[in-house]
């Protein structure tokens, strides 16, 4: 059986809800947690516990993490601060479950640390699958060098953004940006 973390920053778009509900349904695959980050990553993760719930799967544990990048301020031409657009959860999460977290550093270790755990107590069987930005696995990484040899692998979620279909500048997309700049 494959073992696996998801590392998401889930929201109401639904492209990581598509993938929470297709990890948690092969009984193949061992979801051994799942990790949230980006902006408001406490209200990520409680986004992630309802559809997990919903998908019948609230069993997985689900993990806050890391709200803000490792270095600030963002490059230029980062288009995404530590907050949220006001929409995500909405439909989701009930209107008491939408209030922003006030301490978003009291949870930016938390994710790696289960990383970390995880990889340890599963030796080479772990896979991380980061389909939001990496901060997270780039946390896990500095604080564990050796996280890099106790997993199976690490697959991402990332590309280059075709300027010629749009109106903002060249970059990388929001997954990769705060990294490769």
């Amino acid at each position: 059986m494959k073992r696996a973390v998801l590392d998401t920053d889930v929201g109401t778009d639904v492209d990581d809800a598509l993938a929470l509900a297709l990890i948690a349904a092969p009984p193949e695959l061992q979801v051994e947690g799942v990790t949230t980050v980006h902006a408001d990553a406490p209200l990520r993760a409680r986004i992630a516990r309802m559809l997990l719930s919903l998908a019948g799967c609230g069993d997985i544990p689900v993990i806050p993490g890391a709200s803000t990048p490792l270095e600030e301020p963002l490059p230029e031409p980062f288009h995404w601060g530590a907050y949220l657009w006001g929409h995500e959860g909405v439909g989701i999460l009930s209107s008491e479950e939408l209030v922003p977290t006030d301490d978003l550093d009291a949870h930016a270790e938390a994710a790696a640390k289960s990383i970390i755990e995880k990889a340890a107590a599963h030796l080479g069987e772990l896979s991380l699958i980061a389909i939001g930005p990496l901060t997270n696995i780039a946390r896990a990484l500095q604080t564990d060098p050796r996280l890099a040899d106790r997993i199976l692998d690490l697959t991402t979620m990332g590309g280059m953004l075709d300027t010629s279909r749009s109106d903002w500048p060249p970059m990388l997309e929001t997954n990769l940006q705060h990294y490769m700049s």
